[in-house]
């Protein structure tokens, strides 16, 4: 009796390791997003910056 609930107990935490590990890997991945896109953003603004003081030759 005892080794089924130990057996049920460990079925939960690799579970939930594997829940953990996929959340860590989502965060990851939107953080990643994030900084692709504010770096798009501040290329965007750079451009514009150049092109309204006649042009940039360091794009």
């Amino acid at each position: 009796m005892e080794l089924g609930r130990t057996r049920v107990l460990c079925d939960a935490a690799v579970r939930m390791r594997q829940q953990a590990q996929m959340d860590i890997a989502l965060a990851r991945m939107v953080r990643l997003h994030a900084l692709r896109m504010r770096l798009q953003e501040e290329r965007a603004n750079h451009v514009n910056d150049c092109e309204d003081s006649d042009g940039c030759r360091n794009l």
